[in-house]
């Protein structure tokens, strides 16, 4: 197996947990087929009493109202394309977490956003921050 040769995308940026909006743009532009690559390290809070690494929060468990349905609460997530305001479905955002590297295929093109799981309707009790880089490197 070829080990892919990454290339900073964006480099290590603080993240504010997102309060008023569902998503944070994070760079521009990219087109697929790609492969990303994102680490983040920190913690952040998805209520004023709660705080969780990029991972999420076990004890939170698994929501049905949360963005992705599959990921924990507090979970950092990503996808490609869209906007800040729309939620593709779980099938178009992917669980980063702390460490995560994933295919953009052929087709798929847009900014990278990046948020954290929750359900909407509590984004505004989020605080604090994590950082993250994003690597990219040609499939």
């Amino acid at each position: 197996m070829t080990t892919p040769q990454w290339t900073i995308l964006v480099n290590t940026v603080n993240l504010p947990a997102p309060t008023t909006t569902l998503w944070v743009k994070v760079c521009d532009f990219m087109r697929g087929p790609r492969r990303l690559k994102i680490e983040a390290t920190g913690t952040w809070n998805y209520d004023p009493a709660s705080s969780c690494a990029p991972d999420g929060s076990p004890s939170e468990g698994f929501e049905d109202g949360n963005l992705h349905k599959q990921a924990l609460r507090g979970c950092l997530l990503a996808k490609v394309g869209g906007s800040a305001g729309d939620t593709p479905g779980d099938g178009k955002i992917q669980a980063a977490g702390s460490s995560c590297a994933f295919e953009v295929p052929d087709g798929t093109s847009g900014a990278v956003f990046l948020t954290m799981n929750d359900s909407p309707k509590r984004f505004h009790l989020h605080s604090g921050s994590i950082s993250f880089t994003i690597y990219d490197a040609a499939i």
